[in-house]
């Protein structure tokens, strides 16, 4: 089987007919044909035949045996001793002495100074003046005056014209008929056509078998 697949012009007919297949079921048209495929194998010549299954293995000469796990390891021999541990390390000699933390530093010699922190930077001379901001720029000279602004542009001479648009393009001289569209594809000729699927495959040979 394996050096029939193995051959490339068997498996390129393979390629072809699948590719074909799959084609034929694309089509639109296709898929409304039905075929009825009739029995490709003869029925079996064992099919009349009753066939009981026996056991295959006969069963274990051990089957009928009680066994029972022991022990597979003795217990340990100091299982029944008590082992007591005691210090591994003894005691640091200075366990009992009690120390204390005195000053590392001498507290500073000007802890018990009072500074006060005096202006560092004198006042400014003009903080004691008052200063008053006059006109920088004077007043215009049109400030005084009224001026109106006439119009720059004269009106349009058809602003008094009333124009109306009439239609750019004449109407489309099929507007008044009407049209009736009709089948574009013939029906086709196996619609009136009733087609009945028969079995594609056989039973199975194994199904008239009674198995105890």
């Amino acid at each position: 089987m394996r050096r029939l697949f193995e051959n490339r012009l068997v498996s390129g007919a393979a390629c072809a007919f699948f590719a074909m297949a799959l084609a034929l079921n694309a089509s639109p048209r296709a898929t409304r044909l039905a075929v009825s495929n009739g029995p490709t194998v003869p029925p079996d010549p064992w099919d009349s035949l009753t066939v009981k299954n026996g056991p295959t293995v006969p069963p274990d000469p051990w089957d009928s045996l009680a066994v029972k796990n022991g022990p597979t390891v003795p217990p340990d021999p100091w299982d029944s001793l008590a082992v007591k541990n005691g210090p591994t390390v003894p005691p640091d000699p200075w366990d009992s002495l009690a120390v204390k933390n005195g000053p590392t530093v001498p507290p500073d010699p000007w802890d018990s100074l009072a500074v006060k922190n005096g202006p560092t930077v004198p006042p400014d001379p003009w903080d004691s003046m008052a200063v008053k901001n006059g006109p920088t720029v004077p007043p215009d000279p049109w400030d005084s005056l009224a001026v109106k602004n006439g119009p720059t542009v004269p009106p349009d001479p058809w602003d008094s014209l009333a124009v109306k648009n009439g239609p750019t393009v004449p109407p489309d001289p099929w507007d008044s008929m009407a049209v009736k569209n009709g089948p574009t594809v013939p029906p086709d000729p196996w619609d009136s056509l009733t087609v009945k699927n028969g079995p594609t495959v056989p039973p199975d040979p194994w199904d008239s078998l009674a198995v105890a």
